[in-house]
């Protein structure tokens, strides 16, 4: 056989292998890649449930953009349950960004001084036994989606959706609290 024949052949055989198993295989794999909810390659972390929640949000056009929009959406603090729903109503990311730095200054108070990020303090306090693993998961979602809506300030987010958020993010500030609360009270010896 003639060599450049043959490396010619042997340069195009995998690709042709690979692409028509993923052409054979592509209503299956798709069934199968729907059912992931995280995925993790290397340091990069996704999680499928948050990606879901953004793609239902709708972005702003704009012309509805304020001009002085800054990366950091500026809200007076809720002070109660009730305020908190109004600025839900009002601005339902400012919601989300403020409930993230309540939970993040939770965080911090739990480990003064050692960390600053609220995903390496929720991981700490996992490996000391003082949260659980399902709180650190949800702190990790609440702070990514923080995180996506500084990044990009213009997402206006679907109103039902982001007031299951909120109320979902409220909720774990408490746990997170009660369960810091708990680690900290000393044991009884049996």
């Amino acid at each position: 056989m003639d060599p450049i024949l043959y490396l010619t052949i042997k340069s195009l055989a995998w690709p042709a292998v690979v692409g028509g198993s993923v052409y054979l295989l592509k209503g299956p794999l798709g069934d199968m890649l729907r059912n992931v909810k995280a995925l993790q390659v290397g340091p990069v972390k996704a999680n499928m449930a948050m990606m879901d929640f953004l793609q239902q949000s709708e972005p702003i056009d704009a012309a509805e953009e304020p001009e002085d929009m800054t990366l950091e959406r500026a809200a007076p603090a809720p002070k109660s349950a009730e305020a908190l729903q109004d600025l839900t109503a009002e601005d339902p990311a400012a919601a989300i960004l403020y409930v993230n730095q309540e939970v993040s200054r939770i965080l911090r108070q739990a480990l003064p001084g050692r960390v600053s990020d609220p995903q390496a303090i929720a991981k700490k306090l996992v490996e000391e036994g003082r949260i659980s693993s399902e709180t650190s998961a949800s702190i990790q979602s609440l702070d990514d989606l923080a995180d996506h809506l500084q990044v990009h300030p213009s997402v206006k987010l679907n109103a039902n959706l982001a007031e299951q958020a909120v109320q979902r993010a409220a909720k774990l500030k408490q746990i997170l609290k009660t369960q810091l609360e708990e680690s900290a009270e000393p044991q009884e010896d049996s």
